[in-house]
């Protein structure tokens, strides 16, 4: 089941693709012949010569339309854009009286578009050339690329270009040799001319402003004229660079230039604004402007535009161009009707010979038998060579046969022929048979169809050859009876030449010629080639010499430098020998050897020399003179052989100025054939000069040229001589040195440079003229007289602060050091009082000085010497010639005080024995800016007088350390008192500040430090133990205001109502207080016994009051053991 419904499957595919095989082969095609395309081929450039930029050439192109063409059909040739076609214009095809159609050279889009009409329809192999002129407008990238490309039809020709690397190389560009005006048609537009003035900036150098052109334009042939306008107006300044004179107008410098076009436009004024550099003359200056036709339109062809400017300031000018717009293109079309034959020759262009050139006819033999007898016909046609198809002047009917055969040239001089072949135009045209291996062609007409062969043959040229012929020709002098003529006309002389062309040797070889004039010939020799001819030295004839030949034609001389060109006929070349009889020569060599001086070398020297022969003088060699520039020789006139010659120089002639001259003459010579003997004559010259020597000398008694080095200038001078100048440098302190050698006669003058000292006054002695003398050492001693600027510091000593008066009378010691350059110029000591300054004189200008007090000795009685107030070291610097400068110095002296401190103790407790030990106390204070301070001991009723006298004013700040308390005693903030107002402030804090005071440095200001000490509170408690044991149930009441029995007492109790002694505070002593109390309390305690006894018996026994005793007893002995503790802590 399933292969059956597959094999249904394949078959409806099949029959489907069955059905559109069909229909697909149905389709109509067009037919080859009804194509009816353009070809183009052989685009040509006819230069031969590599291209430039700007070289202008013809293109010429074939074109064809085997099948015809139609009306309107059109073909385009784009120009690459490195060419550009001259100008927009048209052309017609032509074939003779007919036009087939138009081309349109459209210079704007670079490019050729030719249009059909309907003159050639129904014609077969259309075909023809168009030609037209263009310019190479830029080169190319490689000057060695071979092609460049041109669109046809929209498709990339390659073109070769001409040379044998191809490529568009830079213009060639010259120098412009005068001012000048040119003008073209612009490339794009035929309406526009563009013109250019040149103009040399030689001829515009004496310019001093703007230059002004006025310019004029006319018709000169032709309907419409032309005006100027503004478009393409330019200026530019240009060198002789070769990159700017191939553009100018694109690499030059562009410059202002303004134009006044007159309403009719027919004339202008230019006015080109002067370069900042002004008119240079070895510079160019161009301007460019355009004119155009009146209607705006293409010119006509044929019209001339004339141009005539004239540039004010200038002389006579030829600036008058006309310019004509041409034609320059052309185009031919032809065709064949249908039924006839077409034969074109053609040559292959790497093998066709120059002088071969296109369009060279060749005759073609044409025999036509045909069915209708009417038609046989035998006749020659011309086919061009590379050029037009030639056709059959009938239109043939069918089946007819035309059989062509080529006739060669006969008896060409210039060629070589080979066989003629033939071959059909379209290889596979079935209606060309080719016969006797490609001579014949038979061609059988059919269907009215055009049948075309083309012809090919090797063309070779001959070789052009032609002869040269040679004569020799004997000419004697003074040949006397020794040999006759008849001698030597035997005599054979060869001859070499060499014949080149194209730079290659063609023919050369050797002949032999008679001396009787008989000639011979060089045959073959290639016409053009360049002869040249040389003679073998002919042998030697005795008693002769041979002078020399010479070659020469009836027109001249023939040499290597004058070839004998061969041609068709060539003059006789003759060649002639000319004896004499036998001389000789000596020769004269002059050697120079000089010594300090150039002999110039055009110096001429000038020699003597007289010649004998067999005893006698030879009176055409006596006294006679020979000449010679520089070191070189000089040759004799010939002299017969055996003659002796004697060589003298002309000393006054060799001398030269300034230089001492020795001459060494040779020996005599003789003459002999064959050789040339020589007389060396040598010069020396030893220059005349001498020198000078400069030794220094040095009066500087404060040392202010030490170390230095001195340079000397000088200039020597003599008349009509140049000047000489040198230096002499480093020439130290009672040094020399020499100068270079000097030309004897020459006075110079010596200057010193540098010398002068900063500081210090220069004299100088001894720098004289001197007058150089041959061979000897002039002496110059200059010396050198410095006296260093002095001036004088004058120090003075200022006093201040309170001792001042005390330290009036004091001499203070001050050392000074004076210093200049790290060097020490002055240092001493000095005595100084206040008011009275003292001078340190003769200090050099420049110093510093420094003044430094002996501090240690500045110690006044009664004072303190104040460092941070004083000035002790001080610096003065003299700065000028005999100036005084200051220095101070000062010091500051306070008068001195003293201070005492006295101890006092008052208090409870100051009869103890613990208030009668030593107190300590601190002093502290300022001195100098620094802190001071001192810790003294004094005791109770003494006085210390231990501090240090210090400066009146100085505030001391007195501290006491507190003694510490015990059971016995308490101890309060200490009080300081003065007997002096204002000598002590108490800060109330234990502290106090003690002013010194002045006038006390004899007697101390007393400070009293007083201390009060009381005895402890809870002694005041020992009283209240009786009447606490009164208190007690049972116990006596006291009696009175007294206790009874043993009642211990306060230690050192004063009596009741009594004060302390010395007790000055309010509360000072607290037993007053508790003695001032106490009865008060007794009334309050009383009150209170009573009280109790009436609610309580009295058992008459109380041990109360033995508790607290034992209580207060307790207290006690602890305060005791804590005290002991920490004094043994201490």
């Amino acid at each position: 089941m399933g292969k059956t419904v597959s094999f249904k499957i394949y078959a409806f595919i099949a029959s489907v693709l069955l059905v559109l095989t069909a229909g697909m082969m149905n389709v109509p095609t067009a037919h080859a012949d009804e194509e009816k395309t353009v070809d183009i081929d052989n685009i040509t450039i006819d230069q031969t010569t590599p291209l430039k930029q700007w070289d202008s050439f013809g293109v010429q192109w074939d074109w064809s339309a085997k099948n015809g063409v139609k009306a309107g059909q059109k073909f385009t040739i784009q120009f690459p854009k490195e060419i550009a076609v001259k100008g927009t214009f048209g052309i017609k095809l032509v074939d003779g009286a007919v036009e087939g159609g138009d081309c349109v050279v459209d210079g704007g889009n670079n490019q050729v578009v030719c249009t059909f009409n309907d003159k050639f329809e129904g014609k077969d192999n259309v075909h023809g050339m168009v030609k037209v002129q263009a310019q190479a407008i830029k080169t190319t990238n490689n000057s060695s690329e071979p092609t460049l490309p041109f669109e046809v039809n929209g498709k990339v020709v390659n073109v070769t270009l001409p040379g044998p690397h191809g490529g568009i190389g830079p213009a060639d560009v010259k120098v412009p040799g005068e001012t000048n005006k040119d003008g073209w048609f612009t490339s794009k537009d035929g309406s526009k001319i563009e013109w250019r003035i040149v103009m040399l900036g030689k001829d515009l150098a004496n310019i001093s402003g703007d230059v002004v052109i006025n310019d004029s334009i006319s018709l000169k042939n032709g309907a419409v004229g032309h005006k100027f306008i503004s478009d393409g107006l330019l200026a530019v300044e240009y060198t002789s660079d070769p990159a700017q004179l191939a553009e100018p107008s694109a690499k030059g410098e562009k410059l202002q230039v303004t134009q006044d076009i007159a309403a009719d436009g027919l004339t202008q004024k230019l006015t080109l604004k002067k370069p900042a550099g002004g008119w240079q003359a070895d510079r160019f200056y161009n301007v460019y402007y355009q004119s155009q036709s009146a209607d705006g339109k293409e010119s006509a062809v044929d019209t001339t535009v004339g141009n005539n400017a004239k540039i004010e300031g200038l002389p006579a000018q030829n600036l008058v161009q006309n310019v004509t717009r041409k034609q320059s293109g052309s185009g031919t079309i032809t065709g064949v009707n249908r039924g006839t034959f077409e034969v074109k020759k053609v040559h292959d262009p790497a093998t066709q010979p120059a002088e071969l050139q296109n369009g060279t006819k060749f005759t073609v033999n044409v025999d036509i038998q045909s069915p209708q007898a009417s038609f046989n016909k035998n006749y020659d046609i011309q086919v061009p060579l590379n050029g037009d198809i030639v056709k059959g002047d009938v239109s043939l009917p069918k089946d007819t046969k035309v059989t062509l055969t080529e006739k060669l040239p006969t008896n060409d001089a210039k060629f070589t022929y080979g066989d003629p072949k033939f071959a059909a135009t379209t290889a596979s045209d079935g209606n060309v048979e080719i016969k006797d291996n490609g001579k014949t062609a038979v061609i059988t007409i059919s269907d009215q169809r055009n049948v075309g062969v083309t012809l090919t043959n090797k063309v070779t040229a001959k070789p052009q050859v032609g002869t040269v012929k040679l004569a020799k020709k004997l000419v004697w002098k003074n040949s006397g009876d020794a040999f006759t003529e008849a001698n030597a006309i035997t005599q054979t002389f060869k001859v070499n030449y060499v014949c080149t062309k194209d730079g290659k040797d063609v023919k050369s070889g050797e002949v032999t010629l008679k001396g009787d004039g008989t000639e011979t010939a060089i045959a073959d020799v290639p016409l053009g080639a360049a002869c040249s001819f040389t003679e073998v030295a002919p042998a030697a004839l005795p008693g002769f010499n041979w002078e020399g030949n010479l070659f020469q034609t009836a027109s001249g001389e023939v040499s290597k430098d004058k070839p004998l060109v061969v041609a068709v006929t060539n003059p006789l070349v003759t060649l002639t020998n000319k004896y004499a009889t036998a001389v000789g020569t000596f020769k004269v060599v002059k050697t120079l050897k000089a010594t300090g001086i150039t002999v110039p070398s055009t110096k001429k020297f000038s020699f003597n020399y007289t010649c004998t022969k067999d005893g006698a003088a030879l009176a055409e060699h006596t006294n006679k003179k020979l000449e010679v520039t520089g070191a070189g020789e000089v040759v004799s006139p010939n002299i017969p052989v055996g003659a002796s010659c004697t060589v003298t120089e002309d000393r006054e002639s060799a001398k030269i100025d300034g230089a001492t001259l020795t001459v060494a003459e040779g020996a005599p010579v003789t003459i002999t054939a064959g050789t040339v003997p020589s007389v060396t004559i040598a010069n020396t010259y030893v220059k005349d000069e001498g020198d000078f020597t400069i030794t220094k000398r040095l009066v500087d008694p404060d040392g202010v040229a030490a170390g230095k080095t001195f340079d000397f200038a000088y200039v020597c001078t003599a008349a009509g001589k140049p000047e000489i100048k040198g230096e002499l440098k480093g020439v130290p302190a009672g040094g020399s040195k020499t100068s270079p050698k000097i030309p004897a006669g020459y006075s110079c003058k010596i200057t010193e440079t540098g010398a002068s000292v900063a500081n210090a006054d220069l004299k100088t002695t001894g720098l004289n003229d001197v007058t150089i003398v041959k061979n000897s050492t002039q002496t110059v001693e200059a010396t050198n007289e410095y006296s260093q600027w002095k001036g004088v510091v004058k120090l003075s000593k200022s006093l201040t602060g309170t001792g001042k008066e005390l330290a009036k009378n004091k001499e203070f010691q001050v050392g000074y050091k004076c210093v200049k350059a790290d060097k020490v110029t002055k240092e001493g000591k000095l005595t100084v009082k206040a008011g009275t300054p003292v001078e340190v004189k003769d200090v050099p200008v420049g110093s510093v000085c420094t003044f430094t007090e002996d501090k240690a000795q500045a110690t006044v009685e009664g004072t303190s010497f104040n460092e941070l107030d004083s000035t002790t070291v001080a610096t003065a610097t003299v700065a000028d010639k005999g100036a005084t400068v200051a220095a101070n110095l000062v010091n500051s002296y306070h008068e001195l005080g003293a201070v005492a401190v006295t101890k006092a103790v008052q208090g409870t407790a100051a009869g103890s024995s613990d208030s009668k030990k030593e107190y300590t106390i601190v002093a502290e204070w300022q001195n100098n800016g620094k802190t001071e301070t001192k810790e003294f001991k004094v005791k109770a009723g003494e006085t210390y007088t231990g501090l240090p006298k210090l400066p009146v004013g100085t505030q001391i700040t007195l501290k006491e350390k507190l003694p510490e308390g015990n059971v016995f005693s308490t101890w309060q903030t200490p009080g300081y008192t003065s007997d002096t107002k204002d000598a002590v402030k108490d800060n109330g804090d234990g502290t106090a500040i003690v002013t010194v005071q002045a006038g006390t440095g004899a007697k101390a200001t007393l400070v009293k430090v007083t201390n009060t000490t009381n005895i402890p509170w809870y002694w005041l408690l020992v009283p209240l133990i009786p009447l606490a044991g009164a208190a007690i149930p049972g116990a006596p009441a006291p009696q009175g205001g007294k206790p009874q029995g043993n009642a211990p007492q306060t230690p050192g109790a004063q009596a009741q109502g009594q004060a302390p002694s010395g007790a000055q505070k309010p509360g000072a002593n607290p037993a007053q207080n508790v003695q001032s109390q106490q009865p008060n309390g007794q009334k309050q305690q009383v009150q209170g016994q009573k009280a109790q006894n009436k609610g309580l018996a009295n058992t008459g026994a109380s041990v109360l009051w033995v508790i607290a005793g034992a209580l207060v007893l307790a207290v006690i002995g602890a305060v005791l053991v804590l005290r002991s503790r920490r004094r043994n802590n201490d």
